[in-house]
């Protein structure tokens, strides 16, 4: 059974290309290898350079001769396109010959890609008498192009409004055609053709399904049966159709699926009316949309975004290439820098590629880019590339094409080391089937490649590069997802090599190959990976550790048992260590200072004692007093000076000097520290910054602030007061004094009171009592009454 395909087309115009300068190529068994059972075609089918030599080994078959004998004979040119219906891009022919060329089947010129921005179907300088396509009904976009076609005499026997619909003669463009003498002559079209023809055989006649069509048609189109009645196709057909009906569509004006037509796809959710949410659809039932088509899969060359099948991610995603769904994904803040290229390589363009980590596109250096050259008569001089110029190159780590590096046995790099980054090259759109390929570079003595990780479909081709060794070693077949063929051939011989010592360095698995010279072009390392380049031997006595794997490495190491180990760098003040980091040291180097975190367990090496909160004794960082922090320290003591604290946040003074103290608050200060016989305040001293803790007076227990008055001084041992209380009077002191009397005596647990005695009493004379009469002497003068004062 014959399993039809959806093809990748190509796009390289009316240029010949040949893979191999020095071998002859037959693009049509190219052509055959690439669309051969083909359906629909993405993209462009372009029949180029072509001549009848090159069929002579095409196929054969079997046929009957009137006799009823089986034979052996050729094919019909171009026998594999049999099955084409649609090509999404353009159809060019160019440069053919042979007499005639079949597209049984072709119904659909989509024209989503022009050839000079313009023509859709091109037919130019070929010795073509016939090229016969009698299903072919419709071209969507872009014009007609036939010129230089001397023998194609039918070309005008073609409707093209059928082809182009209105406005068609504006669309259609002859230059020397059907020239030759033997178009007078040609036979007309069949009978049975009414004028429309490829050529003179009954199977040869036009499909017509516009001109014939009566009705209005909102579709403008319409199907006529044996007894000629007409029925209108549906609006949703493109090229006519076969029947009634959306399913019966010749080509769907909007989407296909799974053989009809639609408005837009199924998608891969659906709408749960039960639990009001959208849930996927099982695989199966998806349905992603790829140009005019619902495919259950996005199609090789495609990445899958959200429901589309897309060429690239819109902006805001991207794609890892080492997610093997091939999805675009969100950025997680900037994107990589994705830069276009569709091509050569160049002195003029390749600084417009500087910083690009990913090309969508392809890696084209040809040979004429590395002289000066001008491309038109009155145009500019684009000057020689230059080797140093490709390391613009150098950040480049996926390739979305091929790389095609030609060098006409004159390229000046000695290596492919500018693209040692590059990890990925997705093989999109590929070279003659081919992606990666380095051919004819006469300079190149290794690849350098070193961080390729994969190539996700094509060929290899290395070859012609006559000093370069060291490729022979690498087992590609690692690197290709798909079974493609690796051509490595006449570069420097495998033997010569040798003998001149340009083979992998000891440190390589040598069964693995290496990209060039030295540890660091390894493509698997026998024992380490140190400093990015592979060793026998990991020097954890000096400077480095041995990481151990994690879980999904643990697995990769249990499925491959040669795996190398990571040989790490310890942080940079450590000698020995266990792990990355400054906290992982277990000793340090000589110029470093070991620093112990009081939260932590860890020791730290640093470059010098942290100002802030240690000071230096030897080679150790000796924590301050916390009461220093964050102003830092020259020694142990909690006091502002040598040897003690730089600077105070809260301090107490104590003599001429400052304690350091630790706290939350300048107003609790004092209590947090226990000193019930002091007060906050403010200072003026510059070795405290925000307030000290002050001594309250001898006479108060504690007090809210300097002095004795009550109420700011709570007393410890007697208040003096008077019946008018809060009077200037009213204090702490430590006895009674003389122009006073005691009202209550000190306790253990209370102050005495004192009071004053009344105002007519002597100051320097005591009292019996509050009042006058109470006076022991009077102030100025009394009154005896009844022998009393």
């Amino acid at each position: 059974m014959i399993i039809f395909l959806d093809c990748i087309g190509t796009k390289n115009g009316r240029s010949k290309t040949t893979p191999d300068p020095n071998k002859p190529y037959n693009h049509y068994v190219q052509l055959k290898n690439l669309f051969q059972n083909c359906k629909r075609i993405i993209g462009n089918l372009e029949i180029t350079h072509i001549d009848n030599g090159q069929l002579i080994d095409d196929d054969e078959e079997n046929f009957t001769t009137e006799n009823g004998t089986i034979l052996l004979r050729k094919k019909k040119p171009f026998w594999f396109l049999e099955h084409l219906e649609q090509i999404s891009g353009y159809l060019l022919i160019y440069s053919v010959d042979v007499e005639r060329i079949d597209l049984p089947n072709l119904r659909i010129i989509w024209g989503r890609k022009l050839i000079s921005d313009r023509f859709s179907f091109s037919v130019e300088h070929s010795r073509l008498k016939f090229l016969n396509m009698p299903k072919f009904r419709s071209i969507e976009n872009g014009e007609v192009m036939m010129r230089r076609l001397p023998k194609l005499c039918y070309v005008k026997k073609i409707n093209y409004y059928e082809l182009l619909g209105k406005h068609s003669k504006h669309k259609i463009h002859f230059n020397n055609v059907s020239t030759d003498i033997s178009c007078a002559n040609a036979p007309e079209c069949d009978p049975d053709c009414n004028g429309f023809c490829y050529g003179s055989e009954p199977g040869m006649c036009q499909d017509v399904y516009r001109h014939h069509c009566s009705l209005s048609c909102a579709s403008g189109m319409c199907l006529k049966n044996a007894t000629g009645e007409e029925t209108c196709c549906d609006e949703r057909c493109t090229a006519g159709c076969y029947g009634t009906g959306a399913a019966h569509c010749v080509g769907c004006k909007d989407f296909e699926q799974d053989g009809v037509c639609v408005d837009r796809c199924r998608g891969i959710y659906r709408y749960d009316p039960i639990t009001r949410r959208q849930t996927e659809l099982p695989d199966e039932e998806k349905r992603y949309t790829f140009e005019k088509h619902c495919d259950n899969k996005c199609p090789t060359d495609t990445l899958i975004e959200g429901e589309n099948c897309v060429e690239r991610c819109s902006d805001g995603f991207y794609q890892e290439p080492s997610n093997p769904k091939k999805e675009c994904i969100v950025c997680k803040g900037a994107c990589p820098k994705e830069c276009f290229l569709n091509e050569t390589i160049n002195a003029e363009n390749i600084g417009n590629l500087t910083n690009c980590t990913r090309i969508n596109g392809n890696i084209v250096i040809l040979t004429h880019v590395w002289k000066a050259r001008q491309y038109e008569k009155d145009g500019p001089i684009i000057p020689a590339l230059k080797a140093e110029d490709l390391y613009a190159l150098k950040d480049i780590t996926f390739v979305s094409g091929f790389v095609n590096i030609e060098g006409g046995f004159i390229s000046p790099p000695k290596s492919l080391d500018f693209l040692s980054n590059l990890e990925y090259i997705g093989g999109r759109g590929n070279h003659h089937g081919y992606t990666l390929q380095i051919l004819a570079n006469s300079e190149i003595e290794y690849l350098g490649l070193k961080s390729l990780k994969q190539i996700t479909s094509g060929h290899v081709v290395i070859k012609l590069n006559a000093n370069l060794c060291y490729g022979y070693t690498i087992n590609w077949k690692k690197f290709m997802t798909k079974d493609f063929n690796i051509i490595y051939e006449r570069n420097t011989p495998n033997h010569t090599c040798v003998d001149k010592g340009r083979i992998c360095n000891e440190t390589c698995v040598q069964e693995e190959g290496c990209w060039g010279p030295g540890p660091k072009m390894c493509v698997q390392c026998k024992n380490f990976i140190k400093d990015d380049e592979c060793a026998n031997h990991c020097p954890i006595e000096n400077g480095y550790f041995i990481e151990k794997a994690s879980r999904n490495e643990s697995d990769a190491i249990e499925e491959n048992v040669n795996a190398p180990q990571k040989c790490e760098r310890c942080y940079k003040n450590c000698k020995k260590c266990e792990g990355s980091g400054e906290e992982n040291c277990t000793e340090c180097l000589p110029h470093a200072f070991v620093l112990q975190i009081p939260t932590q367990n860890n020791s730290f090496c640093v470059d010098k004692c942290p100002e802030n909160y240690t000071y230096p004794v030897g080679n150790t960082c000796v924590n301050c007093h916390e009461a220093c922090l964050p102003y830092g320290c020259t020694g142990p003591d909690s006091h502002v000076g040598t040897g003690g604290c730089n600077k105070c946040q809260y301090g107490v003074t104590e003599g001429d000097q400052v304690r350091c103290l630790t706290g939350r608050d300048k107003k609790t200060i004092c209590t947090e520290n226990e000193l019930t016989h002091h007060y906050p305040t403010i200072t003026n001293r510059e070795e405290v910054v925000e307030g000290v803790c002050a001594e309250c007076q001898d006479v108060c227990v504690q007090c809210t602030q300097h002095g004795d008055i009550f109420g700011e001084c709570f007393c410890k041992y007697f208040r003096v007061w008077e019946l008018v209380n809060g009077s200037d009077e009213d204090k702490c002191v430590k006895e009674c004094p003389e122009n006073s009397y005691l009202v209550k005596n000190k306790t253990k647990k209370s102050y005495g009171v004192c009071q004053r005695c009344h105002s007519y009493c002597a100051d320097h004379m005591g009292c019996s009592g509050p009042e006058a009469l109470h006076c022991e002497q009077c102030k100025e003068a009394g009154i005896m009454d009844k022998g009393n004062m």
